[in-house]
């Protein structure tokens, strides 16, 4: 379990993290949502103590990092920006080094070998890896290094799609066998595949959360010739999530596949409809709701 504890980080006299608080539980994702300099990857490496933080506490497992710095960091491994490697060495030497040094064995090496995928050339120099073999390398140490938790900071970057298929499924395994994960990406569609919560960053500050669920849920903007009724009849269903009305409108949400519910509903009620118009909900309009309306 990681703990973000009303987190600050200035840089000069600029605050760059304000106030910052969250919890991810173990076999949880979490996505980390925001514009470029929002202060997601600060925050990261911040909770990796990559830089420090002025204020608050980070707890991994119940154990601060600020008391325990060795024995938290151990638990965690992450991936931020760009990875690094030594040239020379092959990305075979650079996955047997990091078993060697946390003691892990060999077999656990088959599901990374299998998702970096770059065949002979596991065994040349990493100075002839394209951007993309960097990458899948560079996440394939971090999941072998991760103990409780992993830190992924744009991770598809330079992926094709097949390897984002593969990560998205080494993921799940993870978090399967009890480990928590924190992941940021401007490609919002492989978030909501993936992450079951989501937390939105703005200028330091965390401005909005959800959880998977709402954005599984359909809604739909409804002009019939008595909403009122139709508000009270919809009210008493289980299935409706929630009804509201605005400017004559009324907006219903239901569960995907419920739109059959809605008319049945109104022709019990004997309710006539002028019109049901369906509303985009996605991260993605979730996001342009919070920040491209901003600018």
């Amino acid at each position: 379990m990681l703990e973000v504890k009303n987190l600050v980080k200035k840089y000069s006299s600029e605050p760059v993290l304000q106030d910052i608080s969250f919890e991810i539980q173990s076999g949880e994702i979490l996505g980390l949502v925001g514009a470029n300099g929002a202060g997601k990857s600060t925050l990261m490496k911040s909770i990796m103590s990559l830089v420090p933080f002025d204020d608050g506490d980070i707890l991994v497992d119940s154990e601060s990092i600020k008391v325990k710095r060795e024995s938290s960091l151990d638990k965690i491994s992450c991936l931020i920006e760009n990875p690094g490697f030594y040239p020379e060495l092959t990305g075979y030497d650079h996955l047997k080094f990091i078993a060697d040094l946390r003691k892990i064995p060999m077999t656990n090496l088959d599901s990374i070998i299998d998702f970096i995928d770059i065949g002979p050339k596991l065994k040349k120099s990493t100075k002839v890896y394209s951007l993309g073999m960097k990458q899948r390398l560079g996440i394939g140490i971090a999941i072998l290094s991760a103990k409780k938790g992993l830190i992924l900071d744009e991770p598809t970057n330079g992926l094709d799609q097949e390897s984002i298929i593969k990560l998205k499924k080494l993921l799940a395994k993870c978090v399967e066998g009890g480990m928590w994960v924190l992941i940021s990406s401007h490609t919002l569609s492989d978030l909501e595949d993936i992450c079951h919560r989501f937390l939105f960053i703005d200028k330091g500050k965390l401005i909005d959360s959800n959880i998977k669920s709402d954005f599984e849920r359909e809604i739909y903007l409804i002009d019939s010739e008595d909403n009122k009724k139709a508000y009270e009849a919809f009210k008493k269903v289980d299935a409706i999530k929630e009804v509201y009305i605005e400017n004559d409108t009324l907006e219903v949400v239901v569960e995907k596949g419920h739109l059959t519910l809605i008319f049945n509903i109104l022709k019990e009620e004997d309710i006539s409809v002028n019109s049901i118009v369906p509303q985009s909900n996605s991260l993605k309009d979730k996001y342009f709701e919070l920040y491209e309306t901003k600018r």
